[in-house]
């Protein structure tokens, strides 16, 4: 396949000084909402290794307004545009015109923490399979994918009994919904409900879930569905977080399994999924330990993946790489995320702080790269 994309040449840095900002997006119950106390981790880091650091919401080309920790208060002044910023919003912006709100910064000249072309690749989901299925990787599994379209939802059930209907762009889990064709009847599963119909009833029951779940008017795509085993009585995927840190070079983070509640679709924490350590499952399922051929092919794949993607759309500071373990024990690649969020690794502290520490650590290498005479 070929990309069509216009891989970033960042101009000059933003004479601004030497400063790292986060775009985020303002919350309703809090500051900037579910992010809020990750950012506020984010900002504490950067204040102890005396980084001038900031939140930003929207952007221009005359500056930002920066959102600033002190003590446990926000406060807010107007400021140039970052140096080198890190993006962690999931909302157009008024400032990034008909461009994304990364690739309309590097334009302005500022450096991203992820290349806009890693972020338009990540943020949908089919062009990221196409991607992985075109480079295959020896001995991972990719599971087969096609944007959804009614027309051939009998068929892709006939050549693949089971499968996962979910939105082409998003996160979260939501929108999902698992079809099984059992016999001459077919099954679909979303949240924790199921509902039985026969073949000429199937699209319009897909639609009324769809509806129920407020993603009617989204675009979805068709996944193989994978046989999984189960542990506690729910499905699981494994998150590895790769990242780059205070040298700027690429680095495994950690690895933790996102468990589903019994009858759920997935695994997502946002779904009411739960955390669990891989050594544990791996031991319960395949009498594996941490440093077994499973956990071992994993790091191998992670590592593959991501300097595939960063060798293509690069540079990657941050990814989440999300896989399943099949019945066999066969691992598959599901989805890749450049927005990967924190809370799985509180079952393992140490972990998490070190994913957070690594977004201000290379924040902070590509600050004092830039300040080296070139």
């Amino acid at each position: 396949m070929k990309y069509l994309f216009e891989f970033a040449e960042y101009s000059q840095p933003a004479a601004n000084g030497s400063s790292f900002g986060v775009l985020g997006d303002l919350g309703k119950d809090s500051k900037f909402g579910e992010q809020t106390n990750y950012f506020k981790s984010l900002m504490q880091e950067a204040s102890a290794r005396g980084l001038d650091a900031f939140i930003f919401t929207e952007f221009s080309p005359s500056g930002v307004t920066g959102w600033q920790l002190t003590g446990n208060d926000w406060t807010q002044a107007d400021r140039p545009l970052p140096t080198v910023f890190y993006d962690r919003s999931f909302r157009k912006k008024k400032g990034a015109g008909k461009t994304s709100n990364t690739r309309a910064l590097c334009q302005l000249g500022c450096t991203p923490i992820n290349s806009p072309d890693f972020r338009k690749l990540a943020l949908d989901k089919h062009l990221m399979y196409e991607s992985l299925a075109q480079d295959q990787i020896d001995g991972l599994g990719v599971p087969y994918t096609e944007k959804f379209n009614e027309a051939r939802l009998i068929s892709f059930l006939e050549k693949f009994p089971s499968a996962i209907i979910k939105p082409r762009f998003g996160s979260g889990g939501h929108g999902i919904v698992k079809a099984t064709k059992t016999g001459t009847d077919y099954v679909l599963n979303y949240k924790d409900q199921s509902v039985s119909c026969q073949a000429h009833e199937l699209p319009a029951k897909l639609n009324e879930i769809r509806t129920k779940l407020n993603s009617a008017k989204r675009l979805y795509i068709i996944q193989e569905c994978i046989d999984l085993p189960k542990y506690n009585n729910g499905v699981f995927d494994i998150r590895v977080i790769y990242q780059r840190g205070k040298t700027g070079s690429p680095l495994r983070t950690g690895m933790a399994v996102r468990l589903a509640a019994p009858n759920k679709v997935t695994a997502n924490l946002q779904q009411g999924g739960s955390r669990e350590t891989l050594g544990s499952v791996l031991k319960d399922l395949f009498n594996q330990d941490i440093n077994g051929p499973i956990a071992e092919s994993i790091r191998k794949f992670s590592k593959q993946v991501f300097d595939q993607l960063d060798s293509k759309v690069g540079p990657i500071g941050e990814v989440g790489i999300d896989f399943l373990i099949d019945q066999a024990g066969k691992i598959h690649l599901v989805e890749v995320n450049s927005v990967p969020g924190r809370n799985l690794f509180h079952i393992l502290p140490d972990i998490r702080q070190t994913a957070i520490k690594r977004p201000v650590e290379y924040a902070q290498h590509l600050l004092e790269k830039q300040k080296k005479p070139q």
